[in-house]
């Protein structure tokens, strides 16, 4: 079973905090989608755990993005 998750961000710019994210999902082995650059910045992760994909989603929270919205919560 696949577990999945989509945040939404006002942007995605900052290469330490993409670096982070990436350094995050291998750790918890999952797959990350990220759209950078533009105005919304969208990240979507999905996990064969749950527990994963919510260790993750807390490791963007900690990021402090501007405008975060979780639209698909972890399921």
């Amino acid at each position: 079973m696949v577990f999945n998750a989509l945040i939404r961000t006002h942007h995605i710019t900052s290469r330490k905090k993409i670096s982070t994210l990436k350094k995050a999902a291998d750790a918890l082995n999952c797959s990350v989608l990220l759209r950078t650059g533009g105005t919304p910045g969208v990240m979507y992760v999905e996990g064969h755990s749950v527990n994963d994909v919510i260790a993750w989603v807390s490791t963007v929270q900690r990021l402090r993005y501007k405008d975060y919205q979780l639209l698909a919560k972890p399921g």
